[in-house]
């Protein structure tokens, strides 16, 4: 997961599309149980990702990654409660989104047992501002960047080639190389 430069997602509610997506040549797949999931839909997320895990190869088990609902919606607890049978299944990794602290992790990461790696989603100005923290907590892999979400709660309207989020992406870059685990990219 640490070294995936390709990610696709796919809804959680669609678990048939998973093995299609893992063909698909994507180094990760995010399973979505957030955004790509009506609220009704939510709890058959859950088994259906619970039910197709141990069909698939461990590579692919591996390659996958499941972005739960966050912290403070309704569904945050049920999905956290998911995880140790999911870690236990291979499940590569845990998508935080609107990460705000290093804290804020603990209950993902002990659900996950110390197996699978945390991928949170800086997606607000308070994630930004204790970016460093959430970059060196136990079991991250690597930082995403929520650009839309941190411009909505920021209130930013970003021309079209976003150049206002330079700084912020250099701030992610550079809490990430302080936590010892960002590595050069080449051409």
């Amino acid at each position: 997961m640490a070294s995936a430069c390709s990610f696709l997602f796919v809804p959680g509610d669609r678990p048939e599309r998973v093995p299609k997506a893992l063909a698909s040549g994507a180094h990760a797949v995010i399973v979505d149980w957030e955004d790509a999931v009506a609220p009704a839909a939510k709890a058959g997320a859950r088994l259906g990702l619970t039910q197709l895990l141990p069909t698939l190869p461990a590579a692919d088990r591996a390659r996958l990654a499941l972005r739960i609902n966050a912290a403070g919606t309704p569904w945050h607890a049920d999905d956290v409660a998911a995880l140790p049978t999911l870690a236990t299944q291979g499940l590569g990794a845990v998508v935080v989104p609107k990460a705000e602290s290093a804290a804020a992790l603990q209950p993902v990461a002990a659900a996950l047992g110390g197996q699978g790696a945390l991928l949170p989603l800086i997606e607000s100005a308070a994630g930004l501002e204790a970016v460093r923290a959430i970059a060196a907590a136990p079991q991250v892999a690597r930082l995403l960047f929520g650009h839309l979400d941190f411009q909505a709660d920021l209130g930013l309207a970003c021309g079209p080639d976003e150049a206002e989020l330079v700084p912020v992406r250099l701030q992610i870059v550079l809490a990430s190389r302080l936590a010892g685990w960002c590595r050069r990219w080449t051409a």
